[in-house]
């Protein structure tokens, strides 16, 4: 807004606004340094057709459309070749789609429409790139900001052929095996199930540095499908399987989708193996003055949990904390209990998270000293 000076006085109905000539002349230049008539009205607190009188009374010619300076034109080319979406162009200088398209090929630019939609060459590779490295559509489109349908005709009209169903073993979660309950205690945890155009997804996200737990959970699933780096190579890992059974055979375990701050156990409340997978997960192991066990996650999962440890230690008092989130909660356990649960969890077992099994041996293999 201009300061109170230059803000015009209200007449009465009929009458309009009376400017100072100070504020007229403001106008003026702010018109003809390319800025849009509501923009201006803006300013000053009127309509652009109070603007546009203004303007007729100083004879300023008042064109139809924004016109661009040879400056601004050779700006959007190169914002272009930089690989700027011409959608994104189109909001930075508060144009219409069809000036910056014109723009665009009237200085020879290459363009590739598809759904309404433009692409710059750089993103058109980057697309071509990504789909032959079995990136999900889906998340390609979500990558560039367009619709589903807009990257599957891109992707056709280039005569990418379309990928071939993936397989997968739809009876992995029908019998519940130690490998089973660990896997479902891990989805628990890290996955998430999800519905998307009459799909049924089971989805595993994880850090980098645990690529090869998601390479075992992908032997254990039994996909072809490819895992995805969504984040960029060397950030994360990404798989996807689309199952119906796998789907519903989670649900009846209590999985459910967007669990997060809901989740819960059904059925698998005593298996080990099951908390182990949870622990891997939302847990944390360490040595600090002491071996701990501390785990998070909705309250009611958390009581599940504090159930679990009090059928092997009765009469110790698991205490649960609340957390900044008021759907999340945690509880830890300490000393000799932490190392009895631990043992409890990881020994003997054959699935668990590499880099949480090296700490937790360590836990079991800890000695008190007699001082303490």
């Amino acid at each position: 807004m201009v300061p109170d000076k230059y803000i015009p006085q209200f007449l009465g109905n009929g009458l309009g606004y009376k400017f100072i000539p100070r504020a007229e002349l403001m106008i003026c230049n702010m018109y003809n340094d390319n800025m849009g008539l509501r923009k201006v009205g803006e300013q000053f607190g009127v309509s652009r057709t109070t603007i546009q009188t203004v303007l007729k009374n100083n004879n300023v010619v008042i064109t139809p459309y924004r016109v661009f300076s040879l400056d601004d034109k050779v700006k959007i080319c190169d914002l272009y070749k930089d690989g700027i979406p011409v959608t994104q162009i189109v909001r930075l200088y508060k144009a219409k789609f069809s000036k910056i398209k014109e723009i665009l090929l009237d200085s020879g630019m290459v363009l590739e429409l598809s759904n309404h939609k433009l692409f710059s060459v750089s993103n058109q590779q980057r697309i071509h790139e990504m789909y032959d490295e079995g990136v999900p559509v889906y998340i390609i489109a979500k990558r560039f900001k367009a619709a589903f349908q807009t990257i599957n005709r891109f992707l056709q009209n280039r005569g990418l052929p379309k990928r071939l169903l993936s397989s997968v073993n739809h009876d992995a979660f029908d019998e519940i095996t130690p490998e089973t309950a660990y896997w479902i205690g891990f989805l628990v945890a890290d996955g998430c199930i999800f519905r998307l155009k009459g799909s049924y997804c089971i989805q595993l996200h994880l850090s980098i540095k645990d690529l090869d737990h998601l390479e075992k959970f992908r032997e254990f699933i039994g996909t072809s499908n490819v895992i995805t780096h969504p984040n960029g190579k060397g950030i994360d890992g990404n798989i996807v399987v689309k199952s119906e059974k796998v789907f519903k055979r989670l649900c009846e375990f209590g999985i459910m989708p967007r669990k997060s701050g809901r989740e819960q156990i059904i059925g698998l409340g005593t298996n080990r193996h099951f908390w182990r997978g949870w622990v891997d997960g939302d847990g944390s192991l360490g040595i600090y003055r002491y071996p701990a066990l501390s785990v998070c996650g909705s309250l009611r999962i958390v009581t599940q949990f504090q159930d679990f440890v009090r059928d092997f230690i009765p009469k110790y008092k698991v205490a649960i904390y609340s957390s900044n989130s008021p759907n999340f909660f945690t509880s830890r356990v300490g000393g000799k209990q932490a190392q009895k649960m631990v043992k409890i969890l990881y020994e003997d077992c054959e699935t668990y998270l590499q880099r949480k099994y090296v700490i937790a041996k360590r836990i079991m293999d800890y000695k008190y000293s007699k001082v303490a």
